[in-house]
């Protein structure tokens, strides 16, 4: 194909005006509900992707803190100063 049948070809494109009227009606907002959508579904993907894994997180969270917490629900102070500092971790 050369330069000027390629040339004639677009002259005769630019002519054409297709019946765009339907394609037009409401664009901006079906493109808005559109864009909504798909920002509402991936939050919502992430958030049960990654939920198994946070609660992973919580449990093992409560499973090495129980250590800890035990340690102070019943304390056993040798002295006054470590039932002092005892109650000082409970009370806060």
């Amino acid at each position: 194909m050369t330069d000027d049948d390629l040339n004639k070809l677009l002259a005769q494109a630019r002519l054409l005006h297709p019946e765009t009227s339907r394609a037009e009606f409401a664009f901006e907002t079906r493109l808005l509900a559109g864009l909504k959508d798909e920002q509402r579904n991936s939050i919502g993907i992430w958030g049960w992707r990654l939920a198994p894994w946070f609660a992973a997180a919580v449990v093992a969270l409560g499973v090495f803190s129980w250590g800890a917490v035990s340690e102070f629900a019943s304390p056993m102070p040798n002295s006054l100063a470590d039932w002092i500092l005892v109650q000082m971790f409970v009370v806060s």
